[in-house]
């Protein structure tokens, strides 16, 4: 069997050499509607910001109130740590935590 080798075109010289007739553009003013009417999703956009802005307070105001009452918090957490250190004490000493089965 005889193999033909055939050399493909990969450009279409037709195309290359056609000439596209050139039309100048023309420039052409939209009209615009007289009466634009407002959607009623844009009305409901200050609601919107209004919301979004009561819950950046409310976040803030969280915040700003952890900060406050984070030495209180710190004490509270170390006073019930030393009072479980020192019912351990006092239970060691008594050889024994106390019997409340009795």
């Amino acid at each position: 069997m005889k193999v033909i080798k055939i050399k493909p075109q990969l450009v279409d010289h037709l195309l290359l050499h056609s000439k596209v007739p050139v039309h100048p553009l023309t420039i052409t003013q939209v009209k615009l509607p007289k009466d634009l009417r407002v959607s009623e999703s844009s009305s409901l956009s200050p609601l919107f910001n209004m919301v979004g802005l009561l819950v950046l307070v409310i976040g803030t105001l969280y915040l700003y109130q952890r900060y406050t009452d984070r030495e209180k918090d710190e004490y509270e957490r170390q006073h019930t740590i030393l009072e479980f250190s020192q019912y351990v004490e006092n239970a060691l000493r008594m050889d024994g935590p106390p019997n409340t089965y009795a």
